[in-house]
């Protein structure tokens, strides 16, 4: 069966300057597992817009035990600042520009003892264009001791979510401090419950340590930090556990009383679900004015408008179903999955926070419309410098 191994670069080995740090990051192309991050202020807080901003917000603005503050700055990476340009006015970053030079980084994960672990998805014929995709990774200091650690979720095969074969596990691997990594998966009960897609991070019991949400073809899974470096799946009876074809997860707290909140993606149709806090979340898809029922692949939080409330971009693949699946092979007698260039596309959707919990779908103001895009994944950054 064909499996890969995760890459892994330098950078990452740095220490989190803040208590946990946390990603999203949905299922990509193609079997390779990729990050594809948002930087978040901290794992429990929520994205907003520049420091003093201020919306009213029915909800916001009404007090709730065990509430915190919302965080500021959003995405931002140092608050609105002017950006020097360079002579032929670009951006310049605190690298600069180079026309050619040595290689920036290298694959050092099997130094890192990463290597061990070997991703799966699907079976090695993949016959539909599902079984193509990867899982997403979680960075985060699970244990506080200001190290990144890494969660990778695993896939699975129809056979062992069946029963009829050995399930493929996930791994979490601890930051030893000195550029190498413990597998402590097992020690730290996360080794998945079924065919993994996408991870989150995020704090929804404000306890100070990061949880870590899996989103799944056969479900949702929320596992919270015990912390004692040992996780506790809490997932029955929260309202997370609906019966769901998960993709994507992104996690934020949408209407600022202080309490992560989760959007999933899914195939035919996706969930928002807010945390009523206490363990406990709601699923308010319909009345927030969300509706995209597509092959939604992943989703990121962003304050684009600053106006002190998040707002939600969800990344839709190809228009592809299990009853519309396409039959294409490569010898002409064996089934096999068809490329991306064989389904139409979809365009991706921006929804806009309007307050009381309530959302608009503003893709087409904001220009983003594209009804032959194919996105698969996101990630939110300041590529010009402007604040």
């Amino acid at each position: 069966m064909r499996s890969n191994s995760v890459p892994f670069i330098r950078k990452l080995l740095r220490p989190c300057g803040s208590r946990c740090c946390s990603v999203y990051s949905g299922p990509v192309f193609a079997g390779l597992v990729v990050a594809l991050s948002i930087l978040l202020p901290s794992c429990c807080g929520a994205q907003s817009s520049a420091p003093g901003a201020h919306t009213t917000d029915s909800q916001a603005d009404t007090p709730h035990e065990g509430a915190q503050p919302a965080a500021t700055g959003g995405a931002t990476t140092g608050g609105p600042h002017a950006p020097v340009l360079d002579a032929e006015h670009r951006p310049i970053t605190a690298g600069g520009f180079v026309k050619i030079g040595p290689i920036l980084f290298e694959d050092i994960a099997a130094q890192a003892g990463l290597t061990t672990w070997k991703h799966v998805m699907g079976t090695p014929e993949k016959q539909f264009i599902i079984e193509t995709n990867g899982s997403g990774v979680g960075l985060l200091d699970y244990d506080n001791d200001g190290w990144l650690d890494i969660y990778l979720v695993n896939g699975s095969t129809y056979d062992a979510v069946s029963g009829k074969a050995v399930a493929p596990k996930a791994a979490l691997f601890h930051n030893n401090h000195d550029g190498t990594f413990t597998d402590v998966t097992e020690r730290a009960g996360v080794k998945g419950n079924g065919y993994g897609m996408g991870v989150s991070v995020g704090d929804y019991d404000n306890d100070g340590y990061p949880d870590i949400f899996v989103s799944s073809v056969t479900g949702n899974q929320l596992l919270h930090n015990n912390r004692d470096g040992t996780f506790s799946d809490v997932t029955k009876g929260s309202g997370l556990d609906i019966e769901i074809y998960g993709l994507g997860v992104a996690i934020g707290d949408y209407d600022n009383d202080g309490r992560d909140d989760v959007y999933v993606t899914a195939l035919g149709g996706d969930h928002l679900f807010h945390n009523e806090g206490g363990g406990h979340f709601r699923d308010v898809t319909r009345e927030s004015g969300i509706s995209n029922a597509a092959f939604s692949s992943s989703a990121a939080w962003l304050d684009y408008d600053r106006d002190g409330k998040l707002d939600l971009f969800v990344a839709n693949y190809v228009q592809w179903t299990p009853q519309g699946d396409l039959w294409c092979s490569l010898d002409g007698a064996t089934k096999s999955y068809c490329t991306p260039e064989s389904y139409k596309g979809t365009s991706s959707r921006l929804y806009r926070n309007l307050g009381g919990g309530k959302f608009e779908d503003v893709t087409e103001k904001a220009g983003l419309a594209d009804p032959t895009g194919k996105a698969l994944g996101i990630t939110v950054f300041d590529y010009n410098n402007d604040g």
